[in-house]
């Protein structure tokens, strides 16, 4: 009986817990917090000339290079202060705009950020999960309105 308990109130605050995540808005799963994420009413609240100015200037470091370094690269010295070597395509951050890949974060020039309704940065982890191999960079996925 004590263990019956337990799994049904374990399936309770399960089931809390995805329903508070769900709430905000935000699909579960493509982010982790409101940084990851810039809103309709943020792309509305100024003029941007394009998307990419509209990142630099309300989450600049998603912009930002990031290392591509392993644990055991960083441990002997290697990739310090010269270029790592990684697959092409792979040094930069990619865009995609309704699942379609753009390119690097040079592509979000060519945006209107009017056409723009959701902005979604995902880390290493949550791009390959969600596009397969090869964002060490993470990647910036956009809905349209």
């Amino acid at each position: 009986m004590r263990i019956a308990s337990g799994i049904l109130l374990y399936g309770l605050a399960t089931f809390v817990i995805a329903g508070c995540a769900g709430s905000t808005g935000i699909p579960v799963g493509t982010a982790s917090s409101p940084q990851s994420v810039i809103t309709l009413d943020e792309i509305q609240g100024g003029y941007h000339a394009n998307t990419y100015d509209l990142i630099q200037s309300l989450r600049p470091a998603w912009l930002r290079p990031r290392g591509a370094q392993s644990i055991g690269e960083a441990a002997r010295g290697a990739g310090v202060g010269r270029q790592v070597n990684v697959e092409p395509g792979q040094n930069q951050l990619l865009v995609y705009m309704e699942r379609a890949r753009l390119g690097g974060p040079e592509s979000l020039r060519q945006i209107d950020p009017l056409t723009v309704g959701l902005i979604t940065y995902l880390d290493r982890t949550q791009a390959t999960f969600h596009f397969g191999p090869g964002h060490l960079h993470g990647a910036i996925v956009l809905s349209t309105r």
